[in-house]
């Protein structure tokens, strides 16, 4: 069942990724929505199964995790874009419900898998300064609770 509520992240993980790469705009309203549907499926499931500190846990990794990616976009203006800030909402969401070690393990991935996706993106496209870093976020996102 966890797994079928993972669904709205992967889906629209998927999307915003694909439109950040090739428009480099994350539109508001298609997080809110992805939020929402996150948000939805963690409640159904923590109401299925009488468990109620997951869902707390996944409601704090999603403020934490704007709250963090808020305070490095703010330390380095243009670093990292607002789109990047808002998709870190319902990644915290998903990756909160699997506890603090899988949110620690999400912004080490994240790390990793950003360091290489800038190198290879440098490399591919020469011209191009803008780095679309939706899609290592949301690959750290799903890879995350299956290495903690």
């Amino acid at each position: 069942m966890v797994t079928l509520c993972c669904l709205p992240s992967l889906l629209f993980g998927t999307l915003l990724s694909g439109l950040d790469i090739r428009t480099r705009r994350v539109p508001r309203l298609l997080v809110l929505s992805w939020l929402l549907a996150q948000c939805a499926a963690w409640s159904f499931l923590a109401w299925q199964s009488h468990r109620w500190l997951p869902l707390a846990m996944a409601l704090m990794g999603a403020l934490g995790a704007m709250v963090i990616q808020l305070a490095l976009a703010l330390a380095r203006p243009g670093a990292l874009g607002l789109g990047d800030v808002s998709v870190a909402l319902p990644l915290g969401c998903l990756v909160g419900w699997f506890g603090f070690d899988a949110f620690v393990a999400w912004w080490l991935c994240m790390a990793c898998l950003g360091a290489l996706w800038v190198g290879a993106w440098r490399l591919a496209a020469r011209r191009i300064r803008k780095v679309p870093f939706v899609p290592p976020m949301v690959c750290a996102a799903l890879v995350a609770p299956l290495l903690a």
